[in-house]
């Protein structure tokens, strides 16, 4: 899948393509859109399958540092912890 960004005019109508237009292009070709204001990426459109993915890996990602924490030898007081990652 492609990352698109949207042309900002048409040549052929001159105009702005509607959002509803951009939404429907998105949905039937899963396609990636980022959207800028004053030349800063500001929204991007994804499939929602690609959030899905996101949060699985983002699981992965959580189980395995709590699998290599519970590894650890010791253990450390909730104060001391609390203090040391600044909360």
């Amino acid at each position: 899948m492609n990352t698109t960004q949207p042309e900002t005019l048409t040549p052929e109508t001159d105009t702005q393509p509607s959002l509803e237009e951009l939404l429907e292009q998105s949905a039937a070709e899963k396609e990636r859109m980022t959207f800028s204001f004053q030349d800063k990426a500001l929204i991007a459109l994804v499939p929602i399958e690609d959030t899905e993915l996101i949060a699985k890996i983002s699981g992965c990602i959580d189980r395995a540092n709590i699998n290599d924490a519970l590894k650890e030898q010791g253990a450390i007081a909730l104060n001391d912890l609390t203090k040391e990652l600044e909360l």
